[in-house]
């Protein structure tokens, strides 16, 4: 794999402006267009059907998924952008721009605009690569759906320690509060039958207040082509401190398409909270996501209302509603 072609300039702009007027028009003119021009944006998708040369990364992936669960729940994944199982879905060097804007019955309105992403260095076997990285234990909102990732990236660097056919091993150093921050980090996959997979991924990071650990468990269960239910369930830990805070959430995945006529929505239901897990003190949500792709795989775009009980950001019950346009790119080597 080459990255020599990589020209990356990045800043991130993750000012907390709540009433930034500008932002949001801008955001809410970029989704509309987005939205009316669907058939242009359609139309620039010139490869023929079932072409595996003219496909870029994200169709040829939806087609090597053919029968398994797990190579499916991969490619949906990609699809959906989620920030844990993103660098095995990609398995290249990536960078996602991601503009957000939330709106919150009860809460000051955000928006954001940060990078996520991994670079593989060349001459290093696919080994050792840059990251941009916005999943920093305990830094998310009980609120967020595990996989969304949070409002702060990192930039770091990730060496390969060892890979087998089902498990990964990775070295890891992020520069954050004012040093370098090591870590370990494990995932494992296991093809339970031909329509149940789960997988495991485990994070070990040495932070301002000691050593934090992460670790999420997800069930994957096929239904038919381009649909599953999933299971994920995340626990952070700052060991000897803070309670340990968690997030479980159940997830009917659909995604269908290739190219700029990719889309895909999920239904989700979910819990959340610190310490106690009593049904009186946990948060619970309800939403869903639509997401669909602009232009091949590289623009998308998507919308997710959801209500909340017992909301994190407010201590009530609220309903809210998330905006995001996103750019991909990626190494097509």
């Amino acid at each position: 794999m080459t990255t020599q072609n990589w020209v990356v300039r990045v800043k991130f702009l993750l000012s907390n402006n709540r009433d930034d007027d500008g932002m949001i028009k801008s955001l809410l003119t970029v989704f509309t267009l987005l939205w009316l021009f669907a058939p242009i944006a359609q139309g620039l998708d010139e490869s023929e059907p079932g072409s595996s040369e003219d496909l870029v990364w994200l169709d040829r992936a939806h087609q090597s998924a053919s029968a398994r669960v797990d190579r499916m729940a991969l490619w949906i994944d990609g699809v959906f952008g989620d920030q844990v199982t993103e660098d095995d879905a990609l398995a290249q060097s990536y960078l996602r721009v991601i503009g957000r804007y939330a709106w919150n019955e009860n809460v000051e309105n955000t928006n954001n605009l940060r990078v996520r992403g991994t670079l593989y260095l060349p001459n290093m076997n696919d080994r050792l690569a840059l990251l941009f990285d916005d999943d920093d234990i305990g830094d998310q909102e009980l609120d967020t759906i595990p996989g969304a990732g949070s409002e702060s990236p990192d930039v770091g660097i990730q060496w390969r320690l060892s890979e087998a056919d089902y498990s990964r091993v990775d070295l890891t150093a992020h520069w954050r509060d004012s040093g370098i921050r090591p870590g370990i980090r494990y995932r494992s996959q296991v093809p339970v039958n031909d329509d149940i997979a789960m997988r495991f991924y485990h994070r070990f990071d040495y932070g301002k207040d000691g050593w934090e650990s992460s670790s999420e468990l997800i069930f994957d269960q096929k239904i038919d082509s381009g649909h599953l239910y999933r299971w994920r369930t995340r626990v952070d830990t700052s060991l000897g401190n803070e309670p340990a805070s968690w997030r479980t959430v159940l997830q009917s995945r659909h995604a269908k398409g290739e190219g700029a006529s990719l889309h895909a929505r999920q239904w989700f239901l979910g819990m959340a909270g610190q310490g106690s897990p009593a049904w009186e003190h946990a948060a619970k949500y309800v939403g869903v996501t639509w997401r669909r792709s602009y232009v091949r795989d590289y623009l998308w775009f998507e919308v997710e209302p959801r209500y909340t009980w017992q909301s994190a950001l407010c201590d009530c019950d609220t309903a809210s509603l998330q905006l995001r346009v996103e750019v991909l790119l990626f190494d097509p080597d």
